[in-house]
């Protein structure tokens, strides 16, 4: 667990210090170990920071790649608080992209829900 939160504590200061390729390398590290472990939440974790990062970096087609993942492991968590995040995440997305359709539908989807609208 130690080394998750080390992990996660690199990437995070590589992301404040604007090192957007540093951080995403931790976040992908962080999601590899975690998965290893098993450890859901900091699989969600690495997913939603990854997501935001890829929002920042406007890679829209990236960032809707990591909210699928995300939102699948949070439906294997039962987490609605997970399940909100990665919601939020799909209408940063289409509120950039434009797509005004999709980030209505992201906004009032009641969860959980198979988000088919995003792939």
């Amino acid at each position: 667990m130690r080394q998750l939160s080390a992990v996660d504590i690199v990437a995070g200061n590589a992301r404040s210090c604007n090192d957007s390729q540093a951080a995403m390398s931790g976040y992908m590290e962080l999601l590899k170990y975690a998965r290893q472990l098993g450890d859901q939440k900091y699989m969600a974790r690495a997913c939603f920071n990854m997501t935001s990062l890829l929002i920042e970096l406007r890679d829209t087609s990236g960032a809707l790649q990591m909210h699928a993942a995300h939102l699948e492991i949070a439906e294997e968590m039962n987490d609605d608080a997970q399940l909100f995040l990665a919601h939020g995440s799909a209408v940063a997305v289409f509120l950039i992209t434009g797509d005004w359709e999709k980030a209505i539908y992201h906004q009032n989807r009641q969860i959980p829900h198979a988000c088919a609208v995003c792939v």
